[in-house]
């Protein structure tokens, strides 16, 4: 019985995190479209989402981690609204993102005319350094915060 509630809770927070990269890839378009198709100005905003993402999901572990050694009493739907609220990184999420970008602009790279993907050839150039500056943001961020010197 345990294992089945480990392999449900794995399968909600998988789909969560999926959920949550869709969802980046809409903002990532809505900027885009918002910045009239401009590629410089669509990354220069998108390295500020990424970054303010970043903050975010440092800002949200931190209270995770006041939350959980701050034990109480708590009812099954905050208890709901926690498994929800904090089993989907935010970083996670914004890599399965890149992943999937990495794959449609190898696709690209290869066909220029792949169906689906043809016309959105400026939209990925928009976001493609976009999980550069994420592991550096995110190395940087970890040395940072964890760093006693």
């Amino acid at each position: 019985m345990k294992i089945f509630k480990k392999r449900q809770s794995f399968l909600i927070t998988a789909l969560t995190v999926a959920l949550v990269a869709y969802g980046w890839f809409w903002l990532s378009w809505g900027i885009y479209r918002v910045s009239n198709e401009n590629t410089l100005t669509s990354t220069i905003l998108n390295i500020a989402v990424i970054i303010i993402a970043l903050i975010y999901d440092r800002i949200r572990n931190y209270f995770y981690v006041k939350r959980k050694d701050h034990e109480r009493k708590r009812t099954v739907l905050s208890r709901l609204i926690d498994f929800w609220v904090y089993s989907a990184s935010v970083k996670t999420s914004l890599y399965l993102f890149y992943i999937g970008i990495l794959i449609c602009t190898a696709i690209i790279a290869v066909d220029v005319d792949f169906p689906f993907l043809t016309h959105m050839s400026d939209y990925f150039k928009s976001v493609e350094y976009g999980l550069l500056i994420l592991l550096v943001t995110d190395i940087f961020l970890n040395r940072l915060l964890n760093d006693k010197d």
